[in-house]
């Protein structure tokens, strides 16, 4: 063996000692399939029989794992409210996954394809928003039935009135929510104070 790289012994034809993994024929040839894959050279026939012989040559798509992982929290959770730090069976932090896909859609790097996935998924681009206007319904849903807004003493609902009163007279609420407002009876003006 010595003069040899490495200590080994070329392989002969009747030599049944097998050489080491790292340098085994088939992991040789397997990595040479994954490269070519990778700069698109692999042939769509030749993928399709690695597959049939269990040898995954595509990379998973991290988008669809991501997609996939918030289907299935929808499905296990009626919604699509991920808490904060959630790790999705596969370690996904998939409120992180959330908040890079409407980074992504803010500035433009999503695929049409991947925003008409999650919006048909019920996917909120703005939570914030979101949640004002359920704050809001829900006031003008407790304006309906008893016919007022003087809401019982530390009420959710009184104290996030009172929240965008405040907004209102610092001149921080948005117009189109002060006409909201305003409307509802909850503010005296549509206009700051």
């Amino acid at each position: 063996m010595a003069g040899h790289p490495a200590g080994r012994r070329p392989r002969r034809e009747n030599d049944s000692q097998p050489q080491s993994p790292a340098g085994s024929d088939r992991v040789l040839l397997l990595e040479g399939q994954h490269l070519a894959h990778h700069r698109g050279k692999l042939p769509e026939d030749k993928i399709a029989l690695l597959e049939q012989a269990g040898i995954a040559v595509r990379r998973p798509d991290p988008w669809l794992a991501g997609y996939q992982a918030l289907a299935a929290f929808k499905a296990g959770h009626g919604h699509l409210r991920v808490p904060d730090g959630y790790k999705a069976p596969g370690g996904l932090n998939l409120s992180d996954w959330q908040r890079d896909q409407r980074v992504r859609r803010k500035v433009g790097r999503i695929t049409a394809e991947q925003a008409r996935l999650l919006e048909d998924a019920g996917f909120c681009w703005d939570p914030l928003a979101d949640a004002w206007n359920a704050r809001y319904y829900e006031a003008l849903a407790w304006k309906r039935e008893h016919g007022h807004l003087d809401l019982p003493h530390k009420h959710p609902l009184k104290e996030w009135l009172s929240r965008q009163r405040k907004t209102h007279r610092q001149g921080r609420l948005p117009g189109d929510r002060a006409r909201l407002l305003h409307d509802l009876g909850v503010l005296t003006r549509s206009g700051p104070d």
